[in-house]
């Protein structure tokens, strides 16, 4: 993760703290040990960090981290 993203990755007109979360969750499971893929579904997402089972937080996090 580049120095530049973790600076202003969360801020409202990047990423948003959702979306960056997100995006750097998803980037340890890429480096990690194993280099384990993980989907990106809104059901995971809201399962791993409790967002609710509307799944719109995680959806929104999603879109902004692509």
């Amino acid at each position: 993760m580049s120095d530049e993203l973790i600076r202003s990755g969360a801020h409202d007109d990047a990423l948003g703290s959702d979306g960056f979360v997100v995006m750097a969750f998803l980037l340890s499971w890429a480096s990690g040990p194993g280099k384990r893929t993980w989907e990106t579904s809104a059901a995971q997402i809201s399962e791993e960090f409790g967002w609710g089972r509307n799944r719109e937080r995680a959806t929104r996090a999603i879109a902004r981290a692509i």
